[in-house]
């Protein structure tokens, strides 16, 4: 009895060592890139949701992305605008900040296209009538079935 379990745990010691046994355990790389390919997600496309969101921004109009929006944001806005809300009603809150506050070179510094919580960040200035002071931008995003979604953004 003691042999027979003996000679399966070389057998198994072997079979690790085999390209079978390797197969069976993805190395980091491959388990990091998995879950984004399983679902469809294409390399680069968080980096085009961030782009949109730069430029919507500096132009004004949420509607240029807010096609990227999961069903439920957290939005941090400065002032009182902060927790969780619906697509919807994070595009009119966003909206509302565009208008009263002209952005302007905004500009990721840190943009990480992880596959688990792709990620960027940056500066802009924000100007209202007669004041204008720099803020901070950070956009995360969360996989969503084949894509990837909105699913923060703070500026403060």
């Amino acid at each position: 009895m003691i042999r027979r379990i003996l000679a399966s745990i070389v057998f198994l010691g072997v079979l690790l060592e085999t390209d079978a046994g390797s197969a069976a355990f993805p190395q980091p790389e491959e388990r990091e890139n998995s879950a984004a390919q399983r679902n469809g997600i294409t390399p680069g496309a968080a980096k085009e949701i961030f782009s949109s969101v730069q430029q919507g921004m500096v132009s004004g109009s949420v509607s240029s992305f807010a096609r990227h929006f999961g069903s439920e944001l957290y939005i941090s806005l400065p002032g009182e605008v902060a927790g969780h809300y619906s697509a919807s009603q994070a595009y009119y809150l966003i909206d509302e900040y565009l208008r009263s506050y002209r952005i302007t070179n905004l500009q990721f510094s840190t943009i990480r296209e992880s596959d688990a919580n792709p990620y960027a960040t940056g500066s802009a200035t924000a100007m209202a009538k007669a004041a204008q002071g720099r803020i901070q931008v950070y956009i995360s995003l969360s996989s969503s079935v084949d894509r990837w979604v909105i699913a923060q953004i703070n500026i403060y």
